[in-house]
């Protein structure tokens, strides 16, 4: 109805007005760490037991006076508001990333639980410290991670001031991270919630129902061997394995009881009856609410030859395994050829990744330069130079016209008539959402999940989506229903989807946040766009070191950067405060990647004059 739509529209705006507010941020060494005994109670002001209280209810165990000690960090004069420290410890042997916000102080690991990236070469908003690689941010209250690939926590540590001295309780033992308390099982909560999928999306949403109290059942249904792990790895290093790149251990989801049915696909999903049935013949599930986060499968080329051997999709470890033991069984003497179809993401660190082990990688793209449709042709031609400059070849506005060979494949014939030698093939050409199982659930034409900003289906509440199968109202593409594969949106879909399968009715509105390693260089990627006017570019493309501004009208919709941290995180909060720059503002040089950060800092600092 339409008023549920303006209710929704309202929620997802709101979520951004009252978005938390920015910190700036510096780093400090503190060589005047003094231990101290621990005072009695009448001695500690009130904001330390506070400190205590909310640090006990957020799970952290509080040590008596046996156990910890006192530290003195510094004079309050040391710390300004809004800023952060890393402050070295115990005779600089350890680390702690000491904030102040409001006159308040608080104290936490010094690094992020994921990348394990210094917390404070990042930023903040408000309570969030984000780390500047991945957009992981943690509750600098708690620890807790808000959003982004981060799952640890991070520990945090009571902070007293007393006489103008600022002070840590530290235990003996500093844990760099820890897992968020969890709600246990309740034999006698009946309801049955069924994660179906084995990725991030799915990991995301078993946690958050335990943290969230929920004490009924939770079954994870994925059609895969493994446990949930990091895919995005995949394609940059083939060397892993999935027990490489676990998510989370077998025995985390033992302690929690979260059921894990392995090698079990689904063969059809009932929305009306609220039933599950699998292809292997086992009994039907029913469920009370289910998440869909089955991800994508890749697509095939629908040409000549591609049913031989040694023509390669990734998506799995199987399929990274099966491209090294090609490229191991290669007897030749002389580097493999392999063409790469296609210049997404996969393709590009496809190419990079077998280019760094020796081979001779020739990319096909339909386009004129390398990603132009996402990073735009000025861009996309730095990448071009990218790949030159690493011995691979690029052929722009190329396709494959058929693959050449008998068992295997020897060589692929472009549409340009040119015959490539290759040894292997991978192909990288866009993936389908797998929703091929699900029924009674209308579904849009790229067989994406269409859901509400709660991430359910309109026509069915009890059934979510998040991940590459979801196509949600993006605040930040205009409302449109947006569809992204990217990992770091995939776990928070999960997150959030939980959340609201618990009634918490909370709107995704998670900033799209994306990143990728060709060649040794990082890209970051913040928004999300169909369409954009002008790509505006400060810094040297030719040295990685920029950041790229997508402009439509006056708003810039995206932004890029290399070499550039932490502006991307920056990136991030201003647009959530909607205060990114406008294009006139890049084109008259009155604003470049130094204002952008302190134009958060003084984001920051004028509400916290106002409060």
């Amino acid at each position: 109805p339409q008023s549920l739509f303006a209710w929704r529209r309202s929620a997802m705006l709101s979520a951004v007005r009252f978005a938390p507010r920015a910190l700036s941020v510096r780093t400090v060494c503190c060589s005047r760490a003094e231990p101290r005994g621990v005072p009695d109670r009448t001695s500690r002001p009130q904001s330390f037991w506070r400190g205590i209280a909310a640090a006990a209810a957020a799970g952290l165990a509080v040590s008596a006076a046996a156990t910890c000690e006192s530290v003195v960090v510094g004079n309050t004069d040391d710390f300004e508001d809004g800023e952060m420290y890393e402050v070295k410890v115990r005779g600089e042997q350890e680390k702690i990333l000491l904030t102040r916000l409001k006159g308040e102080f608080y104290a936490t690991s010094p690094n992020c639980s994921h990348a394990k990236r210094e917390l404070a070469t990042g930023v903040a908003n408000g309570f969030e410290v984000v780390c500047p690689w991945h957009d992981a941010a943690f509750d600098l209250r708690t620890g807790q991670p808000t959003r982004g690939p981060a799952l640890k926590a991070l520990e945090t540590y009571p902070v007293s001031v007393k006489d103008g001295k600022v002070s840590v309780a530290l235990p003996r033992t500093l844990e760099k991270f820890k897992d968020a308390p969890m709600a246990k099982r309740d034999p006698k909560n009946t309801e049955t919630f069924a994660i179906i999928g084995g990725g991030a999306a799915a990991m995301g949403a078993c946690e958050t129902l335990r943290q969230e109290g929920f004490t009924g059942r939770i079954v994870l249904i994925t059609n895969e061997p493994h446990l949930p792990y990091e895919r995005t790895v995949l394609t940059k290093n083939i060397l892993k394995t999935a027990d490489d790149l676990l998510m989370r251990p077998a025995e985390f989801y033992q302690k929690h009881d979260i059921e894990v049915m392995l090698n079990t696909t689904v063969s059809n999903l009932d929305s009306l009856t609220k039933e599950v049935t699998f292809a292997g013949g086992q009994k039907p599930m029913k469920f009370d609410k289910v998440l869909v986060a089955t991800g994508s499968s890749p697509k095939k080329l629908p040409v000549a030859g591609y049913k031989i051997g040694n023509i390669f999709t990734v998506r799995t470890p199987e399929d990274t395994h099966k491209i090294l033991t090609a490229r191991r069984g290669n007897k030749l003497n002389r580097a493999p050829h392999v063409v790469v179809a296609g210049s997404s993401f996969v393709g590009m660190e496809m190419a990079s990744t077998l280019a760094r082990d020796g081979c001779e990688v020739t990319v096909l793209g339909q386009e004129t330069v390398p990603l132009e449709r996402v990073l735009g042709r000025k861009v996309g031609a730095a990448f071009a130079n990218l790949l030159r400059a690493n011995n691979v070849r690029f052929l722009g506005r190329t396709k494959v016209a058929q693959f050449i060979g008998d068992e295997t494949v020897t060589g692929v014939e472009t549409s340009e008539g040119e015959i490539l030698p290759a040894d292997m093939v991978i192909v990288g050409v866009g993936v389908i959402p797998n929703t091929d199982f699900v029924t009674n659930t209308p579904l849009a034409s790229d067989l994406s999940m269409e859901c509400t900003p709660l991430l359910n289906s309109p026509a069915n509440p009890d059934v979510y989506a998040a991940g590459d199968v979801c196509s949600f109202p993006c605040l930040y593409n205009g409302g449109d229903l947006t569809r992204i594969e990217h990992w770091d949106v995939a776990v928070q879909q999960g997150r959030i989807a939980a959340k609201n399968m618990l009634n918490k009715y909370e709107p995704y509105t998670t900033v799209p946040f994306f990143w990728t390693g060709i060649h040794g260089k990082a890209l970051r990627y913040v928004g999300v766009t169909k369409d954009f006017d002008q790509v505006l570019v400060e810094g040297e493309l030719a040295k990685w070191e920029f950041i790229a501004y997508y402009c439509k009208g006056d708003n810039v919709v995206a932004v890029a950067t290399m070499g550039r941290d932490p502006l991307a995180a920056a990136c991030v909060e201003l647009m959530k405060m909607g205060k990114l720059p406008k294009t006139s503002e890049i084109l008259m040089g009155t604003v470049n990647g130094d204002t952008m950060l302190q134009r958060l800092k003084d984001a920051q600092k004028g509400k916290a004059k106002k409060a």
